[in-house]
């Protein structure tokens, strides 16, 4: 008994977990430092599109969490949901790093 109790609650996280990158599909727009302009784009578990400036960037590896998505290629963007519509975005390389405050579009 005890240990199907554990089963259904490992399956009940595990649910959780792959849901919430789901959350945060659509495209996502902000500033970075309210400065320099960022779009991401996110489907399922996967970012589909990331621009800097208006320009596309090479997104790399997309690696979904319980917490968001991060991604990046000799960078990293963390993109965790603060709300329904709105998200939190940190980037960091060797050249800096910057946060911004998305919102879904």
């Amino acid at each position: 008994m005890r240990f199907s109790a554990l089963v259904i609650a490992a399956i009940a996280i595990l649910s959780a977990s792959a849901s919430f990158a789901g959350d945060l599909d659509g495209t996502w727009t902000g500033k970075w430092g309210d400065k320099a302009s960022a779009k991401v784009s996110v489907s399922g578990d996967k970012v589909t599109s990331y621009y800097y400036q208006g320009s596309p960037q090479k997104i790399g590896s997309t690696k979904a969490s319980k917490t968001g998505v991060s991604f990046g290629s000799g960078y990293t963007v963390k993109v965790t949901l603060t709300g329904k519509n709105t998200a939190h975005a940190s980037y960091r390389s060797d050249r800096g790093s910057a946060e911004a405050e998305l919102v879904r579009k």
